[in-house]
């Protein structure tokens, strides 16, 4: 049996007066284990194709079986639980929930799927570490003092850590921003120190003159 059938799919759209026809009837079969690209130039229906398969539209005409089940004109209620239950989605820009900790937003779908909440936690950790263990910290820690003259500020967090290579490869690529604060560190006459340990988190170092600090300060 097809993981994926599409038989004949229609999508329309109303925009004003004209009827826009998205899909003319699109038919497509993914067998489970299949690895599929939807590959085509813009306007040709990529994305309303995807948001039939997610489950996120339904078509104006055909059938869709996920799994043997008609899904084509299911309720919202029902559409969302097929989102929920039988779908994956990777976003291109992430979607993560500004307001949440990285732990806590991969841990909302184990929520809607009725998870209990210690199993929540221990699935979303190990999830976590399956993915890159570095900047994955539920908290992070910052500290300024003065000391012999210079400011020192320290942040610290409860990642896992990238380690040597990892942490050079960052750095070189200006992701995390860690380049730009080597560079506004020296600018500024001071240096820093960025350490990132697998299984012991990130911690960056700053020490900068008193003077310069003053002077970045009042500059803001």
């Amino acid at each position: 049996m097809s993981l994926i059938q599409l038989v004949n799919i229609k999508k329309e759209y109303k925009v004003g007066e004209e009827t826009v026809q998205a899909l003319k009837g699109i038919n497509l079969e993914i067998k489970k284990g299949e690895f599929v690209a939807i590959m085509g130039p813009s306007g040709s229906g990529k994305s309303t194709t995807m948001h039939i398969i997610g489950a996120l539209d339904i078509p104006s005409s055909g059938d869709y079986l996920l799994n043997g089940t008609n899904v084509s004109q299911m309720t919202e209620e029902e559409l969302a639980k097929v989102r929920n239950e039988e779908i994956g989605f990777v976003f291109q820009a992430f979607n993560l929930l500004p307001r949440l900790s990285v732990l806590e937003n991969v841990m909302i779908p184990f929520a809607y799927a009725k998870v209990p909440k210690a199993e929540q936690l221990k699935r979303a950790q190990e999830a976590i570490a399956n993915v890159g263990k570095h900047a994955h910290a539920s908290q992070a820690w910052v500290s300024v003092r003065k000391s012999r003259g210079s400011v020192v500020l320290e942040v610290e967090d409860d990642g896992c850590g990238l380690g040597e290579r990892a942490l050079s490869g960052a750095i070189a690529s200006g992701r995390l921003g860690l380049q730009g604060i080597r560079e506004r560190a020296a600018f500024l006459g001071g240096e820093s120190v960025i350490d990132s340990e697998p299984g012991e988190g990130t911690r960056i170092r700053v020490r900068i003159p008193l003077a310069a600090a003053s002077v970045a300060g009042g500059a803001r």
